[in-house]
């Protein structure tokens, strides 16, 4: 009697617990069918603000901050938020205590939840330095009480996401790399076993950035604008669609199912890739047979899309800004007119030449050279036939010179020229080989020259003033009259 008393209550307490884990489990799912959760996240480089998802400012405001203050940050304007703006949320205090307490170390993170009105946020800081620039990342997930509450596991791998994302672009690492550790991440949970990502080309094609279908990989392939395939068809209509059976799908007029490999019924569920309300490309996640994916794989694969359309949108901004400084500096030391260097690089290269020369002594040859009647030139045939000579001339020493030359505009028509690792004796010669090609020219260039072998105990003024009244001397005797 007694052991039967033992095993009913075993079994009503197996019973109890299974119906408390079929009720986790409904809940979790049923957190999930709700509306989407939003990811937002901001950048800061060198505590300048470079970039910020459309939602990220709408956050701030709910803050009483406005995302025009976030463009440059400092401690004392962290602080200021706390002291000026009437926040009644006590732990976005300390969150932003934290911040202005460790904002100049190199590498800081941290995550904290926060409420805000009747939501939840998840909040986390993180800060990384590269190449000599600091990086700051803040990123923001709006959580349901029932996520927050039942699915802290994949809140805190979704959490990791935004900063994998991140940190790919600031390595300039290649977005396939990305997509293909996406795909293999959600192929070995089981969740799908092919993946599509197209873009939208100008030209009216589709590029597949990459597709790894049924073990084949397709890597930037053009589909042409005549042949729109399922991966057009999102990107050109713009919704999220789900296919329960490939065999089952009916396309408008001009649109086909481009299938690779076994052809079996697939499950497959697209979503455009947008940013700003515009598309520009779309991800198609697939599994074999009919009907494989769920509402909860639903809401996984839209974070997934949302997150790379985010990726890709900000690694433009990056490349754009990379593109915006190697423009700068190449203005910075680039003659506009001549192509030739200028003067900002001319002392900064000879700087580094008589330092090096200073610890492992070689010879140096320093040319000031000016070309001869080249106001005659200016007067004769105007100023713009003019620059053309300068420009011309520039040309003719940049094949004439090795690549280890540097040829600079000193000024007007005077230029100097460095020749590394070169006698006085070779150098005359390649000033000879520069003289007569320049006299082959359409319009002829002569011009006068000083030389002299840089002087590593001279400063750099002491060497351009030397190897100039070398040039002047040459100058006047040419110009003296011939007994």
């Amino acid at each position: 009697m007694y052991l039967f008393v033992l095993f009913q209550t075993i079994f009503l307490v197996v019973i109890i617990f299974w119906l408390l884990n079929i009720l986790k489990i409904y809940k979790i799912l049923k957190a999930f069918t709700k509306e989407d959760t939003k990811i937002s996240f901001a950048i800061w480089e060198n505590n300048k603000l470079i970039f910020y998802t459309p939602n990220f400012a709408s956050y701030t405001k709910r803050l009483n901050i406005k995302i025009s203050d976030l463009k440059v940050v400092s401690p004392e304007k962290i602080l200021s938020f706390i002291k000026n703006n009437p926040l009644k949320h006590s732990l976005v205090n300390l969150a932003l205590k934290k911040l202005a307490d460790n904002f100049h170390k190199n590498t800081f993170s941290f995550e904290m939840e926060i409420p805000i009105g009747h939501e939840f946020f998840f909040l986390k800081f993180h800060k990384i330095s590269r190449k000599n620039n600091k990086y700051s990342i803040l990123t923001f997930i709006n959580l349901s009480e029932n996520i927050k509450k039942y699915s802290e596991s994949f809140v805190s791998s979704l959490i990791n996401i935004p900063d994998e994302f991140f940190n790919a672009v600031l390595d300039r690492r290649p977005t396939i790399e990305l997509i293909k550790k996406l795909f293999d991440s959600l192929k070995s949970s089981d969740l799908i076993d092919s993946l599509v990502v197209g873009l939208k080309n100008r030209n009216g094609t589709t590029k597949i950035l990459y597709a790894n279908v049924s073990g084949e990989e397709l890597i930037n392939h053009i589909i042409p604008r005549n042949q729109k395939s399922l991966t057009t068809y999102f990107i050109d209509f713009g919704t999220k669609q789900y296919f329960e059976n490939s065999f089952k799908i009916n396309l408008p007029e001009g649109y086909q199912l481009i299938q690779i490999g076994k052809k079996v019924p697939t499950s497959i569920y697209g979503v455009p890739l947008t940013f700003e309300n515009k598309i520009f490309g779309a991800i198609l996640f697939e599994k074999s047979g009919v009907d494989q994916f769920n509402l909860t794989d639903f809401y996984l694969f839209d974070t997934f899309a949302y997150l790379l359309s985010i990726n890709m949108k900000f690694k433009e901004t990056i490349e754009k800004l990379h593109l915006e400084k190697e423009a700068n500096y190449k203005n910075s030391i680039i003659d506009p007119l001549t192509k030739a260097y200028n003067r900002n690089f001319l002392y900064h290269f000879l700087e580094k030449i008589i330092e090096q020369s200073k610890r492992v002594y070689q010879e140096n040859s320093l040319v000031f050279l000016d070309l001869d009647d080249f106001k005659e030139i200016n007067d004769k045939y105007g100023h713009h036939t003019g620059d053309e000579v300068l420009k011309s001339f520039v040309k003719i020493a940049k094949k004439t010179l090795r690549k280890m030359d540097v040829i600079s505009r000193f000024g007007g028509d005077e230029f100097v020229i460095i020749l590394p690792n070169t006698n006085l004796k070779n150098a005359e010669n390649v000033i000879k080989r520069l003289e007569n090609v320049s006299l082959k020219n359409k319009i002829p260039v002569k011009f006068s020259y000083g030389l002299i072998t840089i002087d590593p105990n001279k400063t750099i003024d002491e060497n351009l003033r030397l190897v100039d009244q070398k040039m002047y001397e040459i100058k006047k005797k040419k110009q003296e009259p011939i007994n």
